[in-house]
Formats: structure tokens, sequence, C-alpha cells
């Protein structure tokens, strides 16, 4: 649901609030730690090295999905 005019980039405050507190960071933290772990499991067979750095892609692209979804149901 997204609130026309008023406020900040055309955001009234409730919304705002919504969309930038503990709900957005919590479903961010959920996709950063899914992320990571789906990534260390598929590097893992590859050694250390790879594990760490695919799962910091994973990581990545978990920061992502999980704003993307918060942005999709809180607005």
């Amino acid at each position: 649901m997204k609130i026309e005019g008023g406020g900040i980039f055309g955001f009234r405050g409730a919304q705002m609030l919504l969309c930038s507190g503990p709900t957005m960071k919590l479903l961010i933290f959920v996709g950063l730690n899914v992320g990571g772990y789906i990534g260390w499991e598929l590097g893992e067979p590859h050694g250390i090295m790879a594990a760490f750095l695919v799962s910091s892609l994973g990581s990545a692209i978990g920061v992502i999905a999980g704003w993307k979804l918060a942005r999709h149901y809180l607005e």
C-alpha cells in the first residue's frame, strides 16, 4: 500500500517508519544469513577459500533479496 503526498520524498511518517524500521532490518538480516549459509554450502566442496568467496556473494545477494522483499511487502 503506497500513501501519496506529504512528508519527505512523498512518504508519510508511518510508511517511512515501516520501510526503514526494525522489520526491514530483520528481513535484511535473515536474507544475509540465509544467503551466506547457502553460499557456504555450495562453495565448501571446493575448499575453504571458495566457500568464503561464494558465501560472501550469497550474503550480498541475500541482503538485496531481503531488502526487496521488505520493500515489496511493507509498501
